[in-house]
């Protein structure tokens, strides 16, 4: 099986957490992403050598850039990107308003439109 390079924007708990530990007992090499340093700390220690951590608050977009930026370059080709973040303003991500969804996500360096 390849083992494939995935960003969980939101790991820390709930359904990102949930995908964080199937991808990562898969062997996946995983970035995620969160503002809770303490419980990133916790997923890197299950899986210290597949997991990349950079901790931003998704609300403060400039944070948020820095922190894919850093696991881009850590990662190198992303080949799925997750956004399970819960701050309620993704509804564009299922297709609600995709052009606010994409345009948002563009600046993160991120493209979330199906092919």
């Amino acid at each position: 099986m390849n083992k494939k390079h995935i960003i969980i924007i939101g790991a820390t708990s709930g359904i990102g957490r949930a995908l964080f530990e199937k991808y990562a007992a898969e062997g996946n090499r995983i970035g995620i992403v969160g503002r809770r340093t303490h419980l990133l700390d916790e997923l890197r220690q299950e899986h210290p050598d597949t997991t990349v951590v950079a901790t931003a608050d998704i609300t403060k977009q400039d944070e948020t850039a820095q922190a894919i930026d850093a696991l881009r370059a850590e990662l190198k080709d992303i080949d799925l990107a997750i956004v399970c973040s819960g701050t309620g303003g993704h509804q564009c991500l299922i297709g609600l308003c995709p052009g606010a969804s994409y345009h948002r996500h563009q600046r993160y360096g991120l493209d979330f439109r199906h092919r």
